[in-house]
């Protein structure tokens, strides 16, 4: 269909109304002068079994457009993250390798009864994400309409801003236990990039970050947030410490802050009852 005739089907469907304008209402962003021009086929799923995600891959490298978009839900905080898959052309090796090996993958097929579970729960999430879409919209804006944050309702005492700076981070971890100082600098850099985009946001002190973070970090139950020894929870390599340099490691017999995947048990003396961060 050409833009003409998009736009003669919208006004069949919704008279009298602006599609400009209701676009922009939806997405935070102009509609194009010519709509159409390409097709893009994109599989959202919480898993994608190998034989799915190869042909993808094989699709990409022919040229063919297609992306895959995985998503994690939070139900407690009632927020859903969608993290796209790296494109064929990013994970050749890894891809070739993996192939040639002939491991069979971690993922597997949903049943029908996930699948079935899984809408249900996408209806119920639908209409508690409204209550992030002021946020979302910040975010969205271009770097000329740089604006201040202003929280959203119905967070309780942890700031919107604070939990999406968690969930931007928290799924990437490597580290079974990730110390509060390395948060802090990486909170840090992550409020440079945002003011870099025309998002302001405050630089909170260690102490006030602590606080409010505790709430974001723990509320999904898979992070506690404790005190104990690194010991070897820090051995895997973390390509976050990239983003903050001059970070120092504690040692691993050193007591730290910090915040320790859910499940993780250490030695008997490390048992720390979990206190705010200070």
């Amino acid at each position: 269909m050409s833009t003409d005739q998009i736009l003669a089907s919208f006004a069949r469907y919704r008279p009298g109304v602006d599609l400009a304008e209701v676009f922009f209402e939806e997405f935070v962003c102009h509609l194009p002068a010519v709509l159409n021009q390409s097709h893009l086929i994109t599989i959202v799923a919480e898993t994608v079994d190998p034989n799915t995600e190869s042909t993808v891959r094989l699709l990409q490298r022919g040229g063919f457009p297609i992306n895959l978009v995985s998503y994690r839900y939070y139900p407690d905080l009632g927020a859903i993250e969608f993290s796209p898959y790296p494109r064929a052309d990013q994970d050749a090796e890894a891809f070739l390798a993996t192939k040639e090996s002939g491991e069979p993958g971690s993922t597997r097929l949903a049943s029908a009864g996930e699948l079935a579970r899984l809408h249900a729960l996408l209806d119920r999430v639908d209409s508690s994400l409204e209550e992030f879409r002021p946020a979302l919209e910040l975010l969205r804006r271009p770097s000329s309409a740089a604006t201040t944050y202003r929280p959203v309702a119905g967070m309780g005492g942890s700031d919107q801003y604070i939990l999406l700076f968690w969930l931007t981070y928290a799924w990437r971890f490597t580290w079974d236990f990730v110390p509060f100082s390395f948060l802090h600098e990486l909170y840090q850099h992550w409020v440079r990039a945002q003011a870099a985009e025309g998002l302001r946001l405050p630089m909170l002190k260690p102490e006030v970050f602590g606080q409010r973070l505790a709430a974001a970090a723990t509320a999904t139950g898979e992070w506690n947030n404790t005190r104990r020894r690194p010991e070897d929870l820090m051995d895997a390599p973390e390509p976050l410490t990239e983003l903050v340099p001059g970070w120092k490691r504690p040692e691993k017999d050193q007591h730290v802050h910090g915040y320790l995947k859910s499940g993780i048990v250490g030695r008997a003396s490390d048992r720390w009852s979990a206190a705010p961060l200070q």
